[in-house]
C-alpha cells in the first residue's frame, strides 16, 4: 500500500485529531470539483486559519475577514478584524488591531495597532500602538514602537533610535534611519550615504540634477520663485516676483532683484 498522505485542516476544531468526528484522509491524487468550504469557525465563514496554533485564541463570534496562515500566525488575536498575516509568527501578539497586513516570518510580531502593512522578514517586529505605518524590507521599521504614518522602505530603514516616537517620516535604502517627524530621509550616514541623480545614472555630487531648470518658490506662493537654467549657453539665475538675498558670516548682505 502506497504511504498515506492525510491533509491537516487546522483551527479550534482539529480536524485531524484521530478522536475528532471529522478527518480527511487522502490516499493518492485528488480532486475536487465545486464549492469547498474551508473556514475558521461555523461562527465564521469569512476567515481563513492554517497553520499549527495559528489564529488559536480567536473569538470568532467577534472577530471575521481575518486570513493568518503560517505557525502561530495572529496566535493572540482575539477581536482584530480585515487582517491578513502570512509567517512563522506574523502579528503574533496582535490582539485587537484591524486592517493590518503583515507578510514575512515574525512581521509584526508584539503589534497592537491598526492599518499596518509590513512586508519583509522581522518588519515591524517591534511595533507595538503605531498606525498606518508602511515597512518594507528585511527588519525594516523594526526599531520603530508607537510612531505612526511612516514609511520605511530598505534592510534596517527606520527610526535614529529605538522606540523614537515620529510620525509622518520616510527613511529609504540601507540602514536609513529618521530623526525627526514630517521629514524625508534617502540612504543612511556615513559609509552608507549616497549621492542623489535627478535626471541622470551616474550622480557625480550628493545632489546632483541633470534638466534645464531647478525652480525654488515659497510655499503657498507659486509665483514667487527663482529657478537656474541651463538650457542656454550659459548658467542663468531667474528672479520672478522676489528678491535674493545672501547672508555672510560677517552679516554682510547682499541683495539681487
Amino acid at each position: 500500500m502506497d504511504k498515506l498522505t492525510t491533509i491537516c485542516i487546522y483551527s479550534l476544531f482539529f480536524f485531524c485529531n484521530p478522536l475528532a468526528a471529522q478527518h480527511l484522509d487522502v490516499e493518492g491524487p485528488a480532486k475536487i470539483k465545486g464549492l469547498f468550504d474551508l473556514r475558521a469557525s461555523p461562527h465564521d465563514s469569512s476567515s481563513l486559519v492554517i497553520g499549527k496554533a495559528a489564529g488559536i485564541n480567536s473569538d470568532f463570534s467577534t472577530s471575521s475577514y481575518n486570513i493568518f496562515v503560517g505557525r502561530s500566525a495572529g496566535f493572540s488575536n482575539l477581536s482584530g478584524k480585515h487582517n491578513l498575516f502570512l509567517g512563522y509568527k506574523a502579528g503574533m501578539d496582535n490582539e485587537g488591531g484591524e486592517a493590518n497586513t503583515f507578510i514575512g516570518n515574525q512581521s509584526a510580531l508584539h503589534n497592537i495597532g491598526d492599518h499596518n502593512t509590513f512586508l519583509g522578514f522581522q518588519s515591524g517586529t517591534s511595533n507595538t500602538s503605531g498606525n498606518y505605518n508602511t515597512f518594507i524590507g528585511t527588519q525594516a521599521g523594526n526599531s520603530n514602537t508607537i510612531g505612526s504614518n511612516n514609511i520605511f522602505i530598505g534592510y534596517l530603514a527606520g527610526p535614529f533610535s529605538h522606540g523614537q516616537d515620529i510620525s509622518k517620516a520616510i527613511a529609504i535604502g540601507y540602514n536609513s534611519r529618521a530623526d525627526c517627524s514630517n521629514c524625508a530621509i534617502i540612504g543612511g550616514t556615513g559609509t552608507d550615504s549616497v549621492s542623489l541623480g535627478i535626471g541622470t545614472t551616474s550622480p557625480k555630487a550628493q545632489l546632483h540634477v541633470a534638466g534645464k531648470e531647478v525652480r525654488i518658490s515659497r510655499y503657498g506662493h507659486s509665483d514667487k520663485y527663482f529657478q537656474f537654467r541651463t538650457d542656454g549657453d550659459q548658467l542663468d539665475l531667474d528672479l520672478i516676483n522676489a528678491s535674493l538675498y545672501i547672508n555672510t558670516d560677517n552679516d554682510h548682505l547682499v541683495t539681487m532683484g
